[in-house]
């Protein structure tokens, strides 16, 4: 039984009529006659079809008249399918586009051939839903409904109504010509929508019929004021919000609570007039083997909400961390702490990568004297890094960086300045003054009185005082006393923007492409080698074969000896002996073949599995990075206490702004703002004063 025949038949009276007047073939009054007649005649027991009647009176042609027949069949068969349609937006199946498409194919496959096609055969033609979908959405919509009833039993049952009682679906129609009901995506919101003056009347029980044809249950407005609002409006054109859902609540995000100290150097960030208290740095945490260094608080679910159908809304699934860990630090089997495996200093990455490492003291100078310093765990230069030399260690404290280089996966701090140096962190640099350098961190950089000629990139925020000639990357934000001059070159600022994390990103899916080519690399050579012992296995099996048919033929000739010597005998026994001894040095061979073949693919076999460790390493601090990065706050600025010269070039990652004249005291960030030349709106950089 098709799909329409199981929704319940809704009153079609005077549709013939309407439709008879919408065409023109007949006046109101002519149809008020029909009626009329059609009345007096059910009176006297006679039931005569309102078309019947029209043509009896020559208002309608026979020809005519089949045609509204055929017209009113499509909108009763339309007016059937409706309640699949709503429930198919309502659980997702289709969007409100997917819906007018196909209703929109199925009135241009009537007016062409002048038959209805099912709206699921429209949906599958169109390739909106595939067959195996469709199948799925109408077991589910046919458990809704109530069961078909029988022919009998249908004359005897009233009328359907649609939405309040005493509503025809005729009105709805009418209303479906002038207005219509459009659904937010998140479907929490529904909208009516009118692009022409209304002519009809509009009342609270036909839009609750409408809304009702839509399957619109939850969050209703007070109709009564809408009608109101609709009925006042002066332009022929309008929208108004009609149903709201509730959005749900969402939960808490996974967070990770520091049993030490992450930030004990306690540098501060630039306060006004740009000084940084360097002198009190505080306590340097040491842990020993077995302290508790960090747990995780795990994620707490939201709400869920609801929307205009009545149907539940998830809320968004709270994002969850995981606990990394480094050289000394180990975590708990369940995943939820960390533990420091050996004694030592405990540190923390800007992306939250948790170690213990142990301290190196250096009295004087990197120079010739100490050569490079590579250290695992943290070096205390007392003096300077000086030119050629390099440092690279798990965190450093220098007094100062000349035309040295220092490396650290955690935090670097110069208690002087950096002159033509290049340092690299993955947790915060913080220095007194840089000068010709170039400084990359993933955590804040933090310059206390100058930056000049030097470039900064930072995944977090820029702290400096006064910024001159200088390029400044910061994704947080920058914020300085100064930026730029007169006699000096503009200094370039960008915010939101973050090229290291893109850099390790792109390294990282390097280092997985290539361990995943070696692994396939290695996989086809272990292929190759399990055919070659194949072939060999074949070999051996043939070669013992001979060997066994050997032995019998050997056991025959000693029978037949035995039972009479003959000389050509005893030869043709030491043929066969002598085959025997060749085909067992042959199963030898075969064997050691054998042997070494499999030690091969034993070896394959555990290099593969080794890069499986490192590509499952390398994918879960990939995975790690991209999470951090999604989690960051993208509300990036720069803010300048002082002034901000002109030529000065400040970008985002949508927009870019050369500034015409000098600023003072201001906060510049990205904004919607409207183009009255296009009339559109873009977003643009734009200063603010800074509050005091």
């Amino acid at each position: 039984m098709p799909l329409y025949e199981k929704i319940g038949d809704r009153d079609q009276a005077l549709l013939l009529g309407k439709l008879a007047i919408k065409y023109g073939l007949a006046s109101p009054e002519q149809v008020r006659e029909a009626l009329g007649r059609q009345k007096r005649l059910a009176a006297e027991g006679t039931r005569r079809p309102l078309g019947d009647i029209l043509m009896e009176m020559g208002v309608l042609t026979p020809s005519q008249c089949q045609a509204l027949i055929q017209i009113q069949q499509f909108l009763a068969f339309r007016q059937k399918e409706r309640p699949f349609l709503d429930y198919a937006v309502s659980k997702g199946y289709l969007l409100p586009k997917d819906e007018k498409l196909a209703l929109k194919k199925q009135m241009e496959r009537f007016r062409k051939e002048r038959r209805v096609l099912p709206i699921g055969q429209i949906l599958v033609q169109e390739e909106i839903l595939d067959p195996s979908a469709l199948a799925q959405l109408e077991q589910e919509f046919l458990g809704t409904v109530s069961p078909a009833v029988s022919p009998e039993e249908e004359k005897e049952a009233p009328p359907e109504q649609e939405g309040p009682a005493g509503v025809s679906p005729s009105v709805i129609e009418e209303l479906e010509e002038f207005f219509e009901v459009r659904i937010t995506q998140d479907k929490l919101e529904a909208v009516l929508v009118w692009s022409k003056r209304p002519e009809v009347s509009l009342d609270q029980s036909g839009l609750e019929a409408l809304l009702h044809s839509r399957g619109i249950r939850a969050g209703i407005v007070d109709l009564s004021a809408v009608v109101e609002t609709v009925q006042g409006q002066r332009t022929p054109k309008g929208s108004i919000t009609i149903a709201r859902g509730r959005p749900p609540k969402p939960g808490r995000n996974a967070s990770i609570r520091y049993f030490f100290e992450t930030d004990p150097l306690q540098v501060g960030r630039i306060k006004e007039g740009g000084a940084i208290d360097f002198r009190d740095r505080g306590r340097i945490p040491q842990v020993e083997e077995g302290t508790l260094l960090a747990e995780k608080i795990p994620p707490q679910p939201g709400t869920p909400g609801q929307d205009v159908f009545g149907n539940p809304v998830p809320p968004p699934k709270p994002m969850d961390v995981i606990l990394r860990c480094g050289g000394g630090a180990v975590r708990s089997e369940d995943g939820t702490q960390v533990f420091a495996k050996t004694s030592g200093r405990p540190l923390v990455t800007a992306d939250g990568k948790i170690s213990v490492y142990p301290d190196l003291e250096i009295p004087g100078d990197v120079d010739l004297s100490t050569g490079h310093v590579v250290f695992d765990g943290h070096v205390h230069i007392s003096g300077t890094v000086t030119t050629g030399f390099r440092v690279q260690a798990a965190s450093v404290s220098a007094n100062e960086v000349h035309h040295g280089e220092i490396e650290a996966t955690g935090h670097v701090v110069i208690v002087g300045g950096i002159i033509g140096g290049r340092v690299t962190a993955g947790g915060p640099i913080k220095a007194r003054h840089a000068m010709g350098s170039r400084i990359r961190a993933a955590g804040d950089v933090v310059v206390e009185s100058s930056v000049v000629d030097s470039v900064i990139e930072t995944s977090g925020a820029c702290y400096a005082g006064d910024v001159l000639s200088s390029d400044i990357t910061a994704f947080e934000g920058i914020e300085a006393l100064n930026a730029g001059s007169e006699k000096s070159r503009g200094c370039r600022l960008t915010i939101g923007h973050d090229p290291l994390s893109e850099e390790k990103l792109k390294h990282l899916r390097g280092l997985l492409e290539g361990l995943k080519k070696r692994s396939e690399r290695l996989q086809r050579a272990e292929s190759r080698l399990r055919q070659t012992l194949g072939k060999v296995e074949l070999q051996m099996g043939a070669v013992v074969q001979r060997q066994d048919k050997m032995n019998g033929e050997l056991r025959q000739l000693e029978a037949m000896l035995q039972a009479n010597p003959d000389p050509a005998l005893e030869e043709e026994k030491r043929g066969l002996q002598e085959q025997m001894v060749e085909a067992e040095a042959v199963v030898e061979q075969l064997f050691g073949t054998m042997e070494g073949v499999k030690e091969k693919i034993k070896e394959l076999r555990q290099k593969r599995n080794e890069l499986h460790r490192q590509h499952e390493g390398y994918r879960e601090e990939y995975q790690h990075l991209v999470e951090w990065m999604k989690a960051r706050p993208r509300t990036a600025s720069i803010k300048v206490r002082g002034q901000i010269a002109a030529g000065s070039i400040v970008q985002s990652p949508t927009c870019q702004w050369k500034l015409p004249e000098t600023l003072g005291r201001c906060l510049i960030r990205e904004k919607p703002v409207k183009d009255a030349a296009r009339g559109v709106t873009v977003r643009k950089l734009v200063p603010l004063p800074l509050e005091e």
